[in-house]
Formats: C-alpha cells, sequence, structure tokens
C-alpha cells in the first residue's frame, strides 16, 4: 500500500507556550507551561469518546449495526471510521477534523468484534456469533453510508477460534482484515488502515505516578500488528502511523503536554485523541482527494460538549488527600496524617476536619 509520511514534527517555527498542548508538544514542539493534567489522572479512565455515553455502539449479543452521526451530515464529504473500540478511540480526532473541513462523520462499532472471514469468539472461548451477524450486515450499511474515506483500526490481539497467539493468530486477522477492506473498499473512494497505539500493560496504572511513568518504546510496540500487514496487502490503501505522535524516540509516557494519554492499557483518552487531530489530518493529506485540507488547532477548539463525560470526570476530580488515603473513614478512630509541600519550611499549616476541610485542599497547596 502507498501511504503519506508518519507521524513527525509538523511545524519548525516557534510556537507560543500553552497549558495542555497534548500531542502538539511532540508533533510541534509546543513548549509547555505548568498546569494540570487533562483529565485529572483519577478521571482518565472515564475519558471516553462521545459513542460510548450516545450509546450508539453494539455491543454483547447486539448484532445491530449501529451508526454514530457526527460533524455536518450535510456536508459534501464523508468519513466512515469502522473496527471495535480501537477504532472508537480516533472518534474525538476525527470529529475535530471534520468540524473544521465542514465534513460528516459517521462511526461504525462492533465491541470485541474483528472483521472479516475468521470465527471470532468471546472472552470465555465461545463463538461470537453476533460479531458473525453484524459483519453479514455491514456492507449493506456501507453502501447506505455512501462514504468517501474508510478509516478502519482493530485490537491488534483480537480473539478469534482456532489460534491463541503469536504469528498464526495474527496470520488469521491480517487476512481478515484483507478480506473486509475487498469487500468494503469498492464502496469508498479511499481506505486507510491506522496502526495500532503502543501497549502500556500494567505500566502507568497509579494515578499518582502517572506524570513521572513511562515505558520503552521498543516493549509498547508490536511486532505483529495485523492492520500494518494488511495495508500492505491491500491495493490503493494507505496506513496511518500516529505513534511518533504518541510516544517519545526512547519511550512512551503516560501524559504527553500535561495531557492524560491513556484511559487503560492502550486505549486512548478523549482528550489525547483530539489533540491528534492536527497532525492526524496532515497525514490524511496525503491520502489524495483533498484540494484544501484544514488543520484543526487544539487552541481554539470548542470544549467537548460530552455532558455525561463531564459528569464523570467531575465526580472523580477530588484532592489528593482521597488518593493517598489521609481522609480516615467513620470507623477509625486514628486520625491519618499527610504532608504536603516543603516539609522544612519553618511554616506550617494544618488542614483539619472533614471531608468539607478536605476540599480546600488544593488551594492550600497552591499557597504552600
Amino acid at each position: 500500500a502507498a501511504g503519506p509520511p508518519h507521524a513527525g514534527a509538523i511545524a519548525t517555527a516557534e510556537r507560543e507556550p500553552s497549558r495542555n498542548p497534548g500531542a502538539a508538544a511532540l508533533t510541534d514542539g509546543v513548549p509547555v507551561l505548568p498546569a494540570p493534567v487533562l483529565p485529572a489522572p483519577s478521571a482518565a479512565r472515564d475519558d471516553v469518546p462521545a459513542p460510548y455515553s450516545d450509546r450508539c455502539l453494539s455491543r454483547g449479543d447486539d448484532s445491530e449495526v449501529k451508526v454514530c452521526h457526527y460533524g455536518n451530515q450535510d456536508g459534501d464529504y464523508r468519513v466512515l471510521l469502522l473496527g471495535d473500540t480501537y477504532a472508537a478511540q480516533w472518534q474525538p480526532a476525527l470529529e475535530e477534523i471534520a468540524r473544521v473541513n465542514d465534513w460528516a462523520l459517521d462511526v461504525v462499532v462492533k465491541v470485541g468484534c474483528v472483521l472479516g472471514n475468521v470465527k471470532p469468539r468471546k472472552t470465555d472461548g465461545t463463538p461470537f456469533g453476533a460479531c458473525e451477524e453484524w459483519r453479514e450486515q455491514l456492507p449493506g450499511q456501507v453502501q447506505k453510508l455512501s462514504p468517501d474515506l474508510v478509516v478502519v483500526a482493530q485490537y491488534p490481539s483480537g480473539r478469534v477460534m482456532g489460534a491463541e497467539a503469536g504469528a498464526e493468530r495474527a496470520d488469521l486477522l491480517t487476512q481478515g482484515l484483507v478480506d473486509a477492506a475487498e469487500e468494503i473498499g469498492g464502496l469508498a473512494d479511499h481506505m486507510v488502515f491506522v496502526r495500532s497505539t503502543p501497549f502500556m500493560g500494567s505500566d502507568c496504572r497509579n494515578p499518582e505516578e502517572l506524570e513521572s511513568c513511562s515505558r520503552p518504546r521498543d516493549r509498547a510496540m508490536r511486532d505483529l500488528d495485523p492492520v500494518v500487514l494488511a495495508a500492505k496487502r491491500v491495493e490503493g490503501s494507505y496506513l496511518v502511523d500516529l505513534t511518533d505522535a504518541i510516544c517519545e524516540e526512547a519511550g512512551c509516557s503516560a501524559v504527553v503536554g500535561n495531557v492524560a494519554v491513556y484511559r487503560g492499557a492502550e486505549h486512548l483518552t478523549a482528550t489525547y485523541s483530539r489533540s491528534l487531530a492536527a497532525v492526524f489530518a496532515k497525514v490524511l493529506g496525503g491520502v489524495g482527494g483533498f484540494e484544501e485540507l484544514k488543520l484543526p488547532d487544539i487552541e481554539s477548539s470548542p470544549p467537548s460538549d460530552n455532558l455525561a463525560q463531564k459528569a464523570v470526570a467531575a465526580k472523580r476530580d477530588n484532592a489528593n488527600l482521597f488518593e493517598r488515603g489521609c481522609h480516615v473513614n467513620q470507623a477509625s478512630s486514628d486520625p491519618d496524617f499527610c504532608v504536603f509541600g516543603n516539609e522544612e519550611s519553618n511554616i506550617r499549616i494544618v488542614l483539619a476536619g472533614d471531608s468539607h476541610a478536605g476540599h480546600w485542599l488544593p488551594p492550600l497547596q497552591e499557597i504552600a
């Protein structure tokens, strides 16, 4: 397959510092101002793409091909994002691109379902019949949507019958993606595969250590990524590789540009995905068919209107004394002390009371 350059530095001119530039700190060299991490480390796992709260993902035994609609649905250019949750994580970035270019964006996702003619299985090892039924209906739905561009992403270790791991499973998943691309590719002008995100595993799970945590890049990258292998075999397709906009050469950090990168072992937070919009758009510009492709500016992007996501994040946005276990529960009679700031200072402040005292810790930490 042909393909545009990998994601690298997209500008060399001096840039204004930013509080939460996210990926732009890597791709544009934007200086990062001191600021709290977004989303808060304790809320990162709930920073999910809009299709989750919009309830338009097909889950479990549901075989209906559901479609999430974003952008300008009357626009002249239509993009279809297709796959599993590895595809859904790119929705925030593509929605930003759709917004500035007046595109229509459709998202079609079946959770845990691998594409193609391979036999999918559930987590318990039994056949995943709903996935097969969903796949049978997929071409007809794609034809109705009539996309100009199809963007495909998929979990590189998808569950299939007859292969547990390694090269055998990668071969099956690759062939499945090739078969799906050949069946769907003719229904769109262009097809793009997105390389799987680096895998953090069990590293960087502690919210208190998030800002200083990273994983060596060679451990985070997968040697056998079926998406990459399929892109090489599908004629006329393109591979989008945004690894350089997620990881530095030495390692993959849990926080980049004051933005939490992951909401688990491997899925991007919606906030970091959104910060990738500009570099994603630049790479897409090499696909062809775009006379003038506008690049989103994350600094001027409107805030997310995903209220459900904001509500969950707000619930977890607590003073860090709760994370550190300094807030003694009602059953305990022993006080517990946590120390913040400079322990060697001649001035000491004691904050005492109940949870209503605890919520004054953040401003006192700033003063200290």
